[in-house]
């Protein structure tokens, strides 16, 4: 009796060393999930632009928030010129909003603020599923919308953050004294389920298989 005690206790310590050694190799799902972070999407209200942003051409000083960008409206081939300059949303630069059966691009013209989004983490790039996302994070959705608030244009994109920071991110308005209608423009991050390491699942079915072995050991003596 004391020998199979023996046995399984040796068992039991050699599962937990087994156990501790592979969580702690492991990557930390709490230090990853800050690398692909991206701030809280809780915005309630549109912030309203009325007025004209500055910005250098050498992309050095932006006076928009971080989450904006200086830049130019293009609807169809012409410039709006109401909209020489204004703040917008990051993830609108080079994207096509089709309002009304015609094109509306809004261009930083300048990179100051969107380096700065994008260099927040390496991982948050363009994905389709979750197979390319780190640990940590996940494969969402961005939904953007831009135009007047009863009809607007939709354009949806996929990239990889951290997923529990669905929500809405940014959420603008402009007068028709800025961009000809009274638009507004946002964008809401989509939930996923963040990835997990795979090495801690190892863990615990090494764990789980040094426990049996112990147990055979017990029924064999």
């Amino acid at each position: 009796m004391f020998k199979a005690f023996t046995i399984l206790a040796l068992g039991a310590v050699a599962s937990a060393q087994f156990l501790n050694r592979d969580l702690q190799s492991s990557p930390s799902p709490t230090l990853q999930q800050t690398a692909t972070s991206i701030p809280p999407n809780n915005v309630t209200v549109a912030t309203a632009y009325s007025t004209s942003c500055t910005a250098t051409a050498t992309g050095t000083s932006d006076s928009c928030p971080g989450t904006h960008c200086c830049a130019k409206l293009v609807r169809g081939t012409a410039a709006v010129a109401t909209a020489a300059t204004v703040c917008a949303p990051l993830w609108f630069s080079g994207v096509g909003f089709n309002v009304s059966n015609v094109v509306n691009t809004w261009t930083c013209i300048n990179t100051v603020n969107s380096n700065a989004w994008n260099n927040l983490t390496a991982s948050r790039t363009a994905c389709s599923d979750d197979s390319t996302c780190a640990v940590g994070s996940c494969c969402a959705s961005f939904t953007h919308t831009f135009g007047p608030a009863a009809a607007p244009g939709t354009v949806v994109t996929k990239a990889c953050v951290d997923g529990t920071t669905n929500g809405t991110a940014v959420w603008s308005s402009y007068p028709a004294a800025i961009t000809t209608v009274a638009t507004e423009g946002r964008t809401v991050v989509g939930s996923c389920t963040n990835v997990v390491p795979v090495e801690s699942f190892g863990a615990y079915i090494k764990a789980s298989a040094m426990m049996l072995v112990a147990l055979v050991s017990v029924a064999l003596f």
